[in-house]
């Protein structure tokens, strides 16, 4: 009888447990359901179309707003980890319980301007998911993004907020500016300080310090600015373009002179961009066609103007680019 009681006992007690497994199963499930249903509603808020932007870019002579912002995989790049680093979200390891950190995702791209000085504006986020809702993301890192086209290129250097992690630090070095204020709150790299303190002048850094939550990087032939949050007006889209071409403006032409690389110039007149796979395509094409004397010289002076150009990353004083 005592045994007979000890198993009832022990199967009530497995009845009691497998209620409580089965409670908290249901109500995680309903839980991941209800997380991803948000997730998908975020998402698609975040798709939705900026209110009158597509009647500001035509009037404007700009794209149709579209979700492609056409960035190579460099820029992609430093965009994903800017935005992680404004909102202070690191790229975890990859285990069962570590949320998910997704690609870039864009909304609201518009582009304008004449080459070479062509611009493209975006809404950018980062969803981050748990679980069954990581593919679609629980949270979703926003920001604004401008890539703005110099028509030159430039040695690199990059601009970002003191309490952030920098995204780049390989062979850059940070360089102080004269202003507290300004080295209090941002931070510069750079692989040459003469180059870093003729960037950011004084107007220059005055711009950048108007507000707390952007970063900016000269990357080669682009400015690119990343700021936190997701624009919301069409005056907000105006407004980082203007920001990001005056800091464009605010270049000194002399640091043209010095310091930019003079690429090669096709026999129609443009110039090569070594980002643009066309332009590549195009410029092998029409080195292919010369005749050899003509290729040599070609190769001969894009050599000795990059030699030029790496050289004056680091600050040595060079002649002026050959004609």
């Amino acid at each position: 009888m005592g045994r007979d009681l000890g198993i009832l006992l022990v199967l009530i007690a497995l009845g009691v447990l497998w209620t409580l497994y089965s409670a908290v199963t249901r109500r995680d499930k309903r839980r991941r359901v209800r997380d991803a249903r948000n997730a998908q509603a975020k998402l698609a808020e975040l798709e939705k179309p900026l209110p009158g932007l597509e009647a500001y870019a035509t009037a404007h002579g700009w794209s149709a707003p579209g979700t492609d912002a056409h960035l190579d995989e460099l820029t992609g790049g430093y965009v994903h980890d800017v935005i992680r680093h404004l909102w202070h979200v690191e790229q975890p390891a990859i285990q069962t319980n570590t949320p998910v950190v997704h690609d870039n995702r864009y909304a609201d791209v518009v582009t304008g301007g004449t080459a070479p000085h062509t611009w493209m504006v975006a809404n950018a986020w980062i969803p981050i998911g748990y679980g069954e809702s990581a593919v679609v993301g629980t949270r979703n890192l926003t920001a604004a993004v401008c890539v703005l086209m110099l028509g030159q290129t430039l040695p690199p250097l990059f601009v970002s907020p003191r309490g952030d992690r920098p995204p780049m630090q390989m062979f850059l070095k940070e360089v102080t500016l004269e202003s507290e204020d300004f080295h209090r709150r941002y931070r510069v790299q750079a692989l040459d300080r003469k180059f870093a303190m003729d960037i950011m002048s004084p107007r220059a850094m005055e711009l950048v310090i108007s507000r707390n939550d952007w970063a900016f990087s000269l990357e080669m032939n682009k400015v690119v600015c990343v700021s936190k949050g997701a624009l919301q007006t069409v005056e907000d889209v105006q407004a980082l373009l203007d920001a990001v071409t005056r800091f464009a403006d605010l270049i000194p032409e002399f640091v043209s002179t010095d310091r930019a690389l003079h690429l090669p110039t096709l026999p129609d007149g443009t110039t090569l961009d070594p980002t643009d796979p066309a332009s590549r395509q195009r410029f092998e094409e029409a080195v292919a066609a010369m005749a050899p004397e003509q290729r040599q010289q070609m190769i001969a002076k894009a050599q000795s103007e990059g030699a030029r150009f790496l050289l004056g990353m680091f600050g040595k004083d060079l002649p002026a680019a050959s004609e």
